[in-house]
């Protein structure tokens, strides 16, 4: 992992970061999303409406990976636009942590406990993006992970609305933070 894994990684404990060491996690735990979602999809593949609903998610996934690997060339070009920042990627860790293990279990999860954990995934993912970053980087930054946040707000929703005619939720089903105001 980059940085040398959680907990001693730039940004896992709210240090000064440079926009790489965001974004370079960033992508990865898009890329990573979208790799499970893709997987889930073909597990699932029987039950048409859950593939759907993986093969969409995991589509819009490799799509914020490209749009934040095209954010780290920018920044990369013209490294001097973006500030350090205070940051805690601890999130983005721990939501990479996830995916290994449901990827490594030996039996895939079945398609209700698909769609739990991808609901707690974007739940989390959702938080980070909002949380902290959106007022301490540039415009474009900024416009990106709001970006990205609405996404995963809207991946929620969607498998929301799946869990919901499942009759999957309770008690515990994770809620999303609330969306911050434009």
């Amino acid at each position: 992992m980059p940085g040398g894994g959680r907990g001693g990684c730039a940004g896992a404990g709210g240090e000064s970061v440079d926009v790489q060491q965001i974004l370079r996690p960033l992508q990865q735990l898009e890329e990573k999303l979208g790799e499970l979602y893709a997987w889930l999809a073909e597990v699932h593949a029987a039950d048409a409406e859950t593939a759907s609903v993986f093969t969409r998610l995991a589509r819009d996934e490799r799509s914020h990976a490209a749009q934040v690997e095209y954010q780290r060339r920018v920044a990369r070009q013209n490294p001097r636009l973006f500030a350090r920042v205070e940051l805690d990627l601890g999130e983005v860790f721990a939501a990479l942590e996830r995916i290994a293990k449901v990827r490594a279990n030996l039996a895939p999860p079945s398609a209700d406990e698909a769609i739990t954990i991808a609901l707690e995934l974007e739940a989390g993912a959702a938080e980070y993006h909002y949380r902290n970053v959106l007022a301490q980087l540039d415009e474009n930054m900024a416009r990106l992970l709001g970006s990205l946040g609405r996404a995963d707000r809207s991946h929620y929703d969607f498998l929301l609305d799946l869990a919901q005619r499942r009759g999957l939720l309770g008690p515990d089903t994770p809620l999303p933070p609330p969306l911050p105001s434009a």
